[in-house]
């Protein structure tokens, strides 16, 4: 049985190697975290807490440290309870 008689074979073994290749090219670039910004102070993360915006709170606390959602979420928790605000 020769490659030319039967090109399944290869066929399959093409698209699995390039299908391992592009997964491996796609989750490389997810595990970077997006770089942190400085600009952003507690206070404007308190005040947004205090207006009841505690989604945009997350989004704020997640740019300032670079942290992932789960982080962020319960850092807003801390915070709303440190602060005496309902949730």
């Amino acid at each position: 049985m020769d490659m030319f008689s039967h090109p399944w074979p290869l066929a399959i073994i093409c698209f699995a190697v390039g299908f391992l290749l592009a997964r491996m090219m796609y989750r490389r670039g997810t595990d970077a975290a997006p770089p942190a910004r400085r600009d952003i102070s507690e206070a404007e993360i308190e005040a947004e807490l205090r207006a009841g915006r505690k989604v945009e709170a997350i989004k704020l606390c997640r740019q300032k440290h670079g942290y992932d959602l789960k982080t962020a979420v319960d850092e807003i928790n801390a915070m709303t309870a440190n602060l005496g605000l309902r949730t």
